[in-house]
């Protein structure tokens, strides 16, 4: 089988300068990015072995994503200045070794290795992507593999579809749906508020999609309303006027006899102080996703784990009444 090693190429530059000391050359030319891009491409010749070789770069900052959503990576400083100029000198290493350099006007790094995984990618074609960029997991397939770089510029971890699931919880056909719920604050893509990776994965995982999500979003559960409520010390009515709801509402709500709207429901996590997450009416998997929801509440209680065989199995706290929320 042939191998093409595709090279997310300004990711890694970024992770080479940024891991080397300054090095300058005798025309006192920054190198240091050149040199430890090198070096990874190097070692990573030597350990897959490609018969084929690319490296993409992204051309410029406007894209068609800026089109569609100006303010598309707009928190992210220029490169420092001892970095711009490899851009262009390792390009030219690159050519001068024969291997396939790409760039397009109007689009990223990300949409080459995609659109070259995408097309090569078959049984008699393996297909390596190297890139520092997670979102790059939904390039994961049978005949594609993302090795992700993780410290410095020579540890890296290869996901497959056999693997990424166990690593990450979800597989490459979630990457997306994942990403629209949580955002991507590096990329300065607002997610729905309050909701991060852990909550993102617990919502994808219950409802199977993105769709299915919204279908269900004004579900919410009597059973998960008025313990928090009488947790925080409420009653209905102090509720309703900090959510600016009516007490028959919230009674409502608490009763089951309706199910407030996303708009009603974000007002009452709000006056909850807690995660959207918490009110949603769905069973927890394990003692992890308790501890999540009950995390919105460390700031007014004292408790710690207590490990067992490598998980908390029991969890103490200084409060009795927050003891019998955790029974209950």
């Amino acid at each position: 089988m042939k191998k093409l090693m595709i090279i997310d190429g300004s990711s890694l530059l970024f992770r080479a300068f940024f891991a080397l000391p300054p090095l300058k050359s005798a025309l006192g030319t920054p190198t240091n990015a050149v040199y430890g891009f090198l070096t990874m491409l190097i070692k990573l010749y030597e350990e897959i072995n490609p018969d084929y070789i690319a490296v993409a770069f992204d051309k410029g900052r406007q894209t068609f994503r800026t089109e569609m959503y100006s303010e598309y990576k707009g928190n992210r400083p220029d490169a420092p200045e001892d970095l711009r100029p490899q851009f262009s000198l390792i390009q030219d290493v690159l050519k001068a070794l024969g291997i396939c350099v790409i760039e397009e006007e109007g689009f990223e790094g990300d949409d080459i290795l995609g659109s070259l995984s995408k097309k090569f990618g078959a049984p008699e074609m393996a297909v390596q992507i190297i890139t520092g960029d997670r979102d790059n997991l939904q390039l994961v397939t049978e005949h594609s593999h993302v090795f992700l770089t993780k410290k410095g510029i020579s540890d890296m971890l290869e996901v497959t579809l056999d693997n990424m699931e166990e690593l990450y919880g979800y597989g490459p056909d979630k990457v997306i749906e994942m990403k629209a719920l949580m955002g991507d604050s590096s990329d300065n893509i607002p997610g729905v508020p309050g909701v991060g990776e852990k909550t993102a994965l617990k919502l994808i995982t219950e409802y199977g999609n993105l769709e299915s999500v919204y279908e269900h979003i004004e579900d919410i559960s009597g059973k998960k309303l008025k313990p928090i409520r009488l947790f925080r010390k409420l009653t209905q009515k102090e509720l309703a006027i900090m959510s600016g709801l009516t007490d028959a509402a919230i009674r409502n709500y608490e009763l089951g006899n309706r199910s407030p709207n996303k708009e009603q429901l974000r007002k009452i996590a709000d006056a909850l102080n807690c995660d959207i997450s918490a009110l949603i009416d769905h069973e927890p998997n394990s003692i992890f996703e308790i501890m999540h929801i009950i995390f919105d509440y460390e700031k007014e209680i004292k408790f710690r784990p207590l490990a067992g065989q490598g998980e908390p199995t029991v969890l103490l706290s200084h409060n009795p009444h927050f003891d019998n929320f955790l029974v209950e």
